[in-house]
């Protein structure tokens, strides 16, 4: 299944997207939030994971393709993360830096925020470094809110928000 934006269509991974997407992950400047950027590797289980996680409704991140171009830009999606000691639905994305500041990371994780809804996911977590605004506004502009923070092991103890949002659009309770 093929979601769609004003600006993107988001798909399902294919092997032959690990090339480029490879190339996303192991950018420094687009990845500067995480621990380190991916390896060739580990991007290739990302990727094989995320083929994996499509017969779950809902879950698994998906391609974000610019629809005007062609161009592969990220990734978007759902996963079940461990945070603040419990299993969460992680919405998470990850935009090549050179597309940020156009709404794209918006457009893509809003999208993901309906079909989750759409295929019965009851809440949806975001967890970024509190030194991260632009992906807390993103979360934010998605209906998520901010619940708590914690230190997270996940991401070098860096302190991190936590953003929930329930099926209803209200806060979860953490």
């Amino acid at each position: 299944m093929v979601l769609e934006t004003a600006d993107l269509l988001i798909r399902p991974f294919r092997d032959d997207d690990l090339d480029v997407f490879a190339a996303i992950v192991a950018d420094s400047v687009t990845m500067k939030h995480w621990p380190q950027p991916l390896t060739r590797e580990v991007a290739a289980k990302w990727v094989a994971r995320q083929q994996e996680l499509m017969e779950q409704p809902g879950y698994g991140r998906r391609i974000l393709v610019l629809k005007a171009t062609g161009e592969v830009i990220g990734d978007a999606g759902l996963l079940l993360l461990e945070l603040m000691g419990r299993e969460r639905n992680d919405l998470g994305y990850i935009i090549d830096h050179r597309f940020h500041g156009r709404g794209l990371a918006t457009q893509a994780a809003a999208a993901m925020r309906d079909h989750a809804f759409e295929n019965g996911v009851a809440d949806l977590w975001a967890n970024m470094a509190v030194d991260h605004p632009a992906s807390r506004r993103v979360a934010e502009k998605v209906g998520m809110h901010l619940v708590a923070t914690f230190v997270n092991p996940r991401n070098r103890d860096k302190e991190t928000c936590l953003l929930g949002l329930d099926a209803d659009g209200t806060a979860p309770t953490p």
